[in-house]
């Protein structure tokens, strides 16, 4: 036979061993179909056949077994589709980043963190030529590709939240102004061509930025003393106070607070 009977082998081990016994096979069905069978073997004693109320007490129980089991499976399915609703709530659909929702939620679940954390607070330099120019679908493609860098640089150091339409924080945990400095440095390194092959490939055909409006981004850069709520929630002030002097300059540069 094409079929391998291996996982029935306590059953068909009855063979041989006992001169009567019974096999019952019951199938289970739902709307795409028959999705198992209970099988099972039963010993003959006083009767060579099983009775119609045997079978009806067999089949009861089988029924009940399997409603048991789609309840299980059911709880399992409304646990999933939870935890997804939940990550949706907190995740920007666009990037895959944390939003405010999720940065309330990470600020909580960190609170207790007792060492610096340095806040780098991101703007894009340029977006808007870009959109006004290519399209949004151009700039859907740049913010995916920030939000790429930002997730490479940040590691396992803290996480990145898409805070507004084109602004970003990168939060890093056991990390000093020192720490956030390179990571600043970083982030330019890898956006030095402005993601012109990635730009080009979405196109279809190379585009051509004129180097004064060559997407970048300008970054405020404070060190909080812990993870407290209020710390962090002020340190944010001085990352956004930061940026905007690092923005008036002339962007495409990092700023850190020092009490300005």
């Amino acid at each position: 036979m094409k079929k391998n009977f291996v996982k029935y082998e306590p059953m068909l081990k009855c063979f041989g061993e006992r001169d009567v016994f019974s096999l019952i096979g019951v199938p289970v069905y739902e709307e795409k179909g028959i999705v198992a069978v209970f099988a099972g073997s039963a010993n003959i004693h006083d009767r060579c056949l099983m009775s119609q109320d045997d079978l009806v007490i067999i089949k009861t129980a089988i029924i009940q077994l399997n409603r048991a089991l789609e309840r299980i499976r059911d709880r399992e399915n409304i646990v999933r589709i939870n935890t997804r609703l939940n990550e949706l709530a907190v995740t920007d659909l666009l990037t895959g980043l944390y939003n405010r929702q999720g940065l309330e939620h990470m600020m909580e679940q960190n609170a207790d963190c007792t060492d610096t954390v340095a806040i780098l607070y991101v703007d894009l330099d340029h977006f808007k030529y870009y959109n006004d120019t290519f399209g949004h679908d151009v700039g859907d493609v740049v913010l995916k590709e920030f939000s790429r860098v930002f997730l490479e640089v940040a590691k396992d150091q803290g996480y990145v939240v898409r805070y507004g339409g084109d602004e970003f924080l990168i939060i890093l945990n056991h990390t000093d102004v020192d720490g956030a400095k390179e990571v600043a440095e970083n982030i330019y390194d890898r956006i030095r061509d402005g993601f012109a092959e990635q730009l080009n490939a979405y196109v279809g055909r190379p585009i051509r930025i004129p180097k004064e409006m060559q997407i970048s981004c300008s970054i405020g850069i404070v060190e909080s003393e812990d993870a407290a709520i209020e710390h962090v929630e002020t340190a944010l002030k001085r990352a956004d106070e930061a940026l905007y002097y690092m923005k008036r300059q002339g962007k495409g540069g990092y700023m850190v607070w020092n009490g300005m």
